[in-house]
């Protein structure tokens, strides 16, 4: 029978899937996809700004960042649009220093969601996309609501 197991890494270099027999002996056969890349997740040029729309792929274990530049004491609302792919993420709104500012927990791509949260500070500022479970397609949309 046919399964489908997700994972990923945060790591570069080498990494082993290691297959073991446990019992009765047999062939076996796997494919392997990549979903998304580093240079997709992790580009300098994933920065967001009012209206702008992201689009990725992404699985367990991965993660993608997108640049916000805060003018200060400002507030923003991310609108996610539904998809087919029931991914379920963790989205982390961070300072320059990488420390997390707010957090959301384990929202589900295939219904919408609105996620407000905001910074009283100028500068750059990250949104954390994480893979949480599943693996597929998420989209967002910024809106800035108080500048």
């Amino acid at each position: 029978s046919e399964f489908l197991w997700e994972f990923g890494t945060t790591d570069r270099g080498e990494h082993f899937l290691v297959v073991e027999g446990y019992k009765g002996s047999g062939s076996y056969e796997f494919e392997l996809e990549v979903i998304a890349t580093p240079e997709q997740q992790l580009s300098e040029s994933n920065v967001l700004g009012h209206g702008d729309t992201v689009k990725g792929m992404i699985g367990p274990g991965t993660y993608a960042i997108y640049k916000i530049l805060s003018r200060g004491n400002t507030a923003y609302r991310l609108h996610s649009k539904k998809q087919s792919d029931g991914v379920m993420l963790n989205l982390r709104y961070q300072n320059s220093a990488k420390k997390n500012l707010m957090s959301k927990s384990r929202q589900k791509t295939d219904s919408e969601f609105l996620w407000e949260f905001g910074t009283t500070d100028r500068g750059e500022h990250f949104l954390v996309v994480e893979g949480y479970k599943g693996s597929g397609s998420y989209e967002f949309e910024l809106e800035v609501i108080k500048d």
